[in-house]
């Protein structure tokens, strides 16, 4: 397992398999690079500005490529910046962040690793803390995403930390739209 960054109250070797694949490069420089390397791949990724640390971003995507790739145009000018990070990276200057692919993961996994990221990063540039269960996955088999959420619940042994509860609310969430699954299969059949 690569080297592994994250509250001191978890033990690296209990993760099930975060962060553990994790590139960083020169946006600037290497943009290119990245958004081909990484076109069509869906993962996790973390911004950090050179000259201020503290501010940082994370995000994910279904296809990091692209994802990355808008961010190059809103850096080059042929796109508006369109949220609060975007204004700052731009104003920021592109030449200034790095970008770390934290985690390379199936789309499902996307919602729930990011969420673990931003609690254990603390991003200071996340317009939010809490990421919602995507209903776009309506139709997709839920057990992956299940499976994730059960095995990151056991990474918060306290059951008063907020990453427990967290993790343990968005199960409720995959569960309940596991279960509207199995209703709309049995009146559908």
């Amino acid at each position: 397992m690569g080297g592994f960054i994250g509250k001191s109250n978890l033990n690296k070797d209990n993760i099930i398999r975060p962060f553990n694949g994790r590139f960083c490069f020169n946006f600037f420089k290497d943009h290119r690079k990245i958004i081909n390397h990484f076109y069509g791949n869906s993962g996790i990724y973390y911004f950090i500005n050179h000259s201020n640390p503290s501010l940082s971003y994370i995000g994910s995507s279904i296809n990091l490529g692209r994802r990355l790739e808008e961010y190059w145009d809103t850096i080059s000018g042929s796109r508006k910046p369109n949220n609060p990070f975007t204004k700052i990276l731009v104003n920021k200057g592109g030449s200034d962040w790095s970008v770390i692919i934290l985690e390379l993961c199936h789309p499902i996994e996307l919602r729930l690793y990011e969420q673990l990221a931003i609690y254990l990063f603390n991003p200071t540039l996340n317009a939010t803390r809490t990421i919602s269960v995507l209903t776009q996955f309506a139709t997709a088999d839920l057990s992956i995403a299940i499976s994730l959420a059960n095995k990151l619940i056991t990474l918060f042994p306290s059951k008063t930390s907020y990453g427990r509860f967290r993790f343990f609310e968005m199960l409720e969430d995959l569960k309940q739209v596991q279960s509207t699954q199995n209703s709309f299969r049995i009146s559908g059949s």
